[in-house]
């Protein structure tokens, strides 16, 4: 297939009816498809490391998917960020009452990297921790 025949054929080309090409295309040796490669599972111990530290009272920070602005590339659009404020820390009730965390009044939230001053979003949809 090339550019060139497309071009030639401008109603479209025949590329003949759809045969199973799996699990022939797959290229391991085993013919499988490895949802769990070396690299994830190689670095479970460290995960079961980090598991252990959160029973002892850590709590664990996760991104979220603003579907608004996808993330950050529609930011700027006047249209998309008006409302609600999305930049908020969900932390659930159990956890809030443990932390003195209140709903909409701000919370320093800090990492190795830093830290920030964000609203509390109290809210059952976070487990705890």
């Amino acid at each position: 297939m090339s550019l060139r025949k497309l071009r030639r054929e401008p109603h479209g080309v025949d590329l003949s009816p759809l045969e199973r090409r799996l699990p022939g295309r797959l290229y391991t040796k085993d013919r499988k498809i490895h949802l769990a490669p070396s690299e994830y599972l190689d670095d479970l111990d460290r995960l079961h490391g980090r598991m252990e530290s959160l029973a002892l009272g850590e709590l664990v920070l996760i991104g979220r998917r603003q579907l608004r602005s996808s993330n950050s590339w529609l930011h700027n659009s006047a249209r998309l960020v008006k409302g609600k404020p999305r930049c908020t820390l969900l932390v659930n009730p159990v956890d809030a009452e443990r932390y003195g965390l209140v709903n909409d009044e701000p919370a320093v939230l800090s990492s190795a990297a830093g830290e920030v001053e964000v609203p509390v979003e109290v809210t059952d949809e976070m487990m705890p921790g």
